[in-house]
């Protein structure tokens, strides 16, 4: 069960992507090429990105939260929650992918094509294709 927002998990891995970390550095070196810039706060104030905190992974687009994420029925009114076991199956099976050199991760799961990439908080973010 969790509440929209921040997404929490017990088992955090211990081993964080170093992807992550290259994904910041290739971003401070294209820093002046910029012509807009979209933040990571701004993304996930807007919906566009959901914080959670599954080992290296630390978003989800809200693409793929609505896909896997249940919203639990029978609450308190005005109360919303969610049950995340679908989500946070989908992100172990793309968690077992080997990343590529630049950290991308891609699969198929459960018939859908999957991307886990480097993001620019340190950590990776689970979308659809079309979510890029």
């Amino acid at each position: 069960m969790v509440r929209r927002g921040a997404i929490g998990s017990s088992q955090i891995s211990k081993r964080m992507s170093l992807a992550g970390g290259v994904a910041v550095l290739r971003m401070a070196e294209e820093s002046e090429k910029i012509i807009f810039e979209y933040t990571d706060a701004q993304a996930i104030e807007d919906g566009v990105l959901v914080e959670v905190s599954w080992g290296a992974v630390n978003r989800v687009t809200h693409a793929m939260f609505s896909d896997y994420a249940r919203l639990m029925e029978n609450l308190p009114e005005g109360e919303e929650r969610y049950d995340i076991t679908p989500l946070t199956a989908t992100i172990q099976a793309v968690l077992g992918e080997t990343p590529d050199e630049d950290g991308w991760r891609k699969c198929t799961y459960e018939g859908k094509e999957l991307w886990l990439v480097p993001n620019e908080v340190r950590g990776l973010t689970l979308m659809f294709p079309s979510d890029y």
